[in-house]
């Protein structure tokens, strides 16, 4: 009778601890970077830096076989308030960050036809505010949509765009992972 119990718990125990063996793999395939003594972001160990992705980001970072990509970009509050004057004054309720935000959408806009867009999400990240979009989009003479993950975050001078982004296919694998990255960005005090 042991011997019985043995054949048909001891599979069973075999696979409940590689789930969980392989769960601990998911959760630790992240690495810290440290953005020139002004941020640190965590990302996936598999991106690799990268400088063709936008000229303007203080920080590039893709995997080519997985098909993920990543920027940061910083704007200064200072040129931002002159720039957004006009706006602010027209839209009284609104924030630098969410009219900066809706510039950026405008502007990603231009460059693909927006499907379907997710949005805002009121975020605090390390005693930052932000905001976090999701957006669809069709690109000319891609074959496939894009899945993008922007978080605007508002710092004491800066404000950061976290741009992520996968084909539409690959949205629900990664979408988590992405939202993990914007959480992780800190400023350096």
């Amino acid at each position: 009778m042991k011997k019985y119990k043995l054949k048909y718990y001891l599979p069973i125990a075999i696979l409940f601890l590689a789930s969980c063996v392989e769960e601990k793999k998911k959760g630790t395939g992240f690495r810290e970077i440290k953005v020139e003594g002004a941020y640190l972001i965590s990302l996936p160990e598999q991106m690799k830096p990268t400088t063709g992705l936008n000229a303007e980001a203080s920080l590039q970072y893709q995997d080519i076989t997985q098909e993920i990509y990543l920027i940061v970009l910083e704007e200064s509050k200072t040129e931002l308030d002159s720039l957004l004057a006009n706006q602010k004054r027209e839209n009284q309720e609104s924030s630098t960050l969410s009219i900066y935000g809706a510039l950026q959408l405008e502007r990603l806009g231009r460059a693909m036809k927006v499907k379907k867009k997710v949005g805002p999400k009121k975020l605090t990240i390390h005693r930052l505010n932000a905001e976090l979009f999701e957006i669809v989009g069709e690109i000319p003479n891609l074959k496939e949509d894009l899945y993008y993950s922007l978080t605007f975050i508002e710092g004491a001078g800066k404000v950061y765009t976290v741009m992520s982004w996968t084909l539409d296919s690959q949205k629900d694998e990664y979408t988590s992972t992405f939202e993990h990255i914007a959480k992780s960005f800190e400023l350096i005090k």
